[in-house]
């Protein structure tokens, strides 16, 4: 069995290709070598993965990446045990005379020992070899490079068991999106001056109960690539929810900055009643760059849709979001609400961000509100817009 040419899920790739450049480097170093390498087989083909020359070995025409014809190597034939390791003549050794390699690379001192994994699977080879006859190579500088092929075989097992481990995790997180196997619900944003519904934010439920919450299913889709299909796949119903909206009342999508970049985000979107969208996005979210997130955001805002920061006063940022970004709406975190009633450090900080929304024009929204206490005190602090179990729940169209 042979491992793959290319594993798109092949985890923590940069220690890797640093270990194995370290196996290979230990290699020509000690032994004083012109080059060795490390390579891996697939079908009928050779790819060097790792590779490090001497001075005077660096005209050799053996590349990181490079492919040849596996069966023409002397490294298949020993990993076949049709060729010993170690060659310490190969100008003179009948055994390797037919190998194209030997005599245009001008090969003197050989070794090379195939690289296994424990459960016998065959990845490739570690291999090196001297321009020179080397008469001081013995058996035991053998030893120590079948050492460096074991070190390199327990790295690699490493990085592919993470790697299938990985690969399960984005085919299960493509089924949900394939499957639709998810459930949008919406809660009710109220304004207490009128009673009325104002706004509904579309949360999302998922079937597996394996999963803590639904924020652990997106970030599981975070670490496997696959966020932005995720959070759209997700989108399209409250998207078609927001034609059913009327007079000032809206649809509010939870969506990162990294899917708000994407033109399938900006397609979505276009189709919406975009009088009656609110865009969320969470205080948490990282931003690389406000620039570029802004003009993404204006483009979306440029057709009706509105802009809310999620989460605000979480305790996980600087209120950067809020300074750059310049949203329409605030909503307060249910960390910052909850038993704000008897917390007069969060009743201060409530306050300051609602006199910051004033002075700026953007509203604010309470989310969490569980108890009579916890509404009345917003009451006094002059929060109208009210979201939370209190008044209801999440729950289907």
């Amino acid at each position: 069995m042979l491992i793959p040419v290319k594993d798109p899920f092949l985890t923590d790739v940069e220690n890797l290709d640093e270990s194995l450049q370290a196996a290979a480097a230990s290699f020509r170093k000690l032994l004083d070598f012109d080059i060795s390498y490390i390579s891996r087989f697939d079908n009928n083909h050779q790819v060097i993965v790792a590779v490090e020359y001497s001075d005077s070995g660096a005209d050799i025409p053996i590349n990181k990446g490079s492919v040849g014809n596996l069966e023409q190597t002397y490294c298949k034939r020993v990993a076949d045990n049709k060729l010993p390791r170690f060659v310490r003549n190969a100008k003179e050794e009948p055994l390797v005379a037919d190998i194209p390699d030997i005599a245009k690379l001008s090969i003197g001192t050989l070794i090379s020992v195939p690289i296994t994994l424990r459960d016998g699977t065959l990845y490739g080879s570690i291999c090196g070899f001297s321009r020179t006859i080397r008469n001081d190579i013995s058996e035991r500088d053998v030893r120590f490079v079948e050492l460096l092929a074991e070190f390199a075989s327990r790295v690699l097992e490493s990085s592919i068991t993470k790697s299938t481990n990985l690969r399960k995790r984005h085919d299960f997180i493509m089924k949900i999106i394939s499957d639709r196997s998810f459930q949008n619900v919406y809660q009710s944003i109220v304004d207490l001056t009128t009673g009325k519904n104002v706004g509904l934010e579309a949360l999302t439920r998922f079937e597996d109960v394996l999963f803590v919450s639904p924020d652990s299913v997106f970030r599981e889709a975070e670490r496997c690539g696959l966020k932005s299909e995720l959070e759209i796949a997700v989108l399209h119903e409250p998207i078609k929810r927001t034609h059913e909206m009327s007079g000032d009342c809206y649809v509010s999508i939870n969506v990162s900055p990294v899917t708000v970049a994407t033109k399938a985000f900006k397609d979505l979107v276009a189709t919406a009643a975009t009088d009656h969208l609110v865009i969320e996005l969470n205080e948490a979210d990282t931003v690389d760059s406000y620039f570029a997130l802004n003009d993404h955001l204006n483009r979306i805002r440029e057709l009706g849709i509105s802009l809310a920061i999620d989460d605000v006063g979480s305790g996980y940022a600087n209120f950067r979001h809020i300074l750059e970004l310049s949203p329409e709406i605030l909503k307060l975190d249910i960390s910052l609400i909850r038993d704000i009633d008897t917390n007069r450090k969060k009743q201060a900080l409530a306050a300051a961000i609602t006199a910051y929304a004033d002075e700026f024009g953007s509203k604010i929204i309470a989310e969490g509100v569980e108890t009579e206490a916890e509404l009345q005190i917003l009451r006094k602090l002059g929060i109208s817009l009210i979201q939370g179990y209190l008044l209801s729940k999440p729950a289907p169209w």
